[in-house]
């Protein structure tokens, strides 16, 4: 004969155990395992902002990457950085040797298009060797815009990027550190020296930067040089964090047959 099955637990059998009182040690229990479960979603929940934000600053090269190579295109020439002390989205020649901010404006972007995922906006540095003539550039070919592709097989071997990159992704090949013709620098999830998207600085400022982070800022003309990994030993004097900056970066070489310049010509 079957046994008889137990009878299901209702909201009115609850409240009688509940009645009957809990003892501390199930409470602790109880306490343990919602406290695991809290802490399980909370990680949960913060990779994936973190992961989130990655992604956008990503997408966000991609966009301004596009733009830049656009303008190789079109103009010949990439424009000057924006300025850190009073950003408008502008080219401004004062900062053509500096790492100043993404000009949005002049590449036809919105401003939401320059900012990382963390709301700050991107930094962007140049070679002075690809900057439009009215900004200093220098024409490799006369008549013809540092980038233009008409004269594609002059511009290809002549037109050389002299923004080091350091140490560059041809390290781990034993290659020298590449010339770039732009790079672009998100401040990551610390934002250390950082602007802010409303155009204030980050109130984690360079002075807390790891040495990677102060050099890639500091710099100008021939002494700047972008740090695309954490320098040997390099630390924040403040919390002891590494370097987080995110950076892209490409070669005139690069942008040129990206803009569709080929040694026979346009297009060939």
């Amino acid at each position: 004969m079957l046994a008889p099955m137990p009878h299901p637990i209702t909201f009115k059998s609850f409240r009688r155990i509940a009645r009957a009182g809990t003892s501390l040690p199930e409470m602790a229990l109880a306490l343990a395992v919602l406290g695991l479960l809290g802490g399980a979603g909370l990680a949960a929940a913060t990779g994936l902002r973190a992961a989130n934000a990655h992604r956008a600053t990503i997408l966000a090269f991609d966009r301004v990457e596009a733009a830049l190579t656009r303008a190789t295109l079109t103009d010949g020439a990439l424009p000057c950085p924006d300025s850190r002390d009073a950003p408008d989205g502008r080219a401004d020649r004062d900062w053509c040797d500096r790492v100043g901010l993404l000009p949005w404006r002049n590449l036809g972007l919105a401003k939401a298009d320059g900012l990382d995922g963390w709301d700050n906006r991107l930094s962007y540095a140049i070679s002075p060797s690809v900057a439009s003539l009215d900004m200093g550039g220098t024409a490799y070919v006369p008549g013809y815009a540092p980038m233009d592709c008409a004269p594609a097989a002059e511009a290809l071997t002549r037109v050389v990027g002299n923004l080091p990159i350091i140490p560059g992704e041809e390290r781990s090949t034993g290659l020298p550190s590449a010339g770039a013709a732009f790079a672009l620098i998100s401040h990551g999830p610390n934002g250390k020296g950082a602007i802010r998207s409303n155009g204030h600085p980050s109130p984690k400022g360079v002075e807390n930067a790891t040495r990677a982070e102060r050099e890639t800022l500091a710099g100008r003309g021939l002494e700047r040089r972008i740090w695309t990994r954490p320098a040997p030993g390099d630390l924040s004097p403040e919390d002891g964090t590494a370097r987080d900056d995110l950076t892209r970066w490409r070669t005139p070489r690069f942008l040129l047959l990206a803009a569709g310049c080929r040694l026979n010509g346009p297009g060939g």
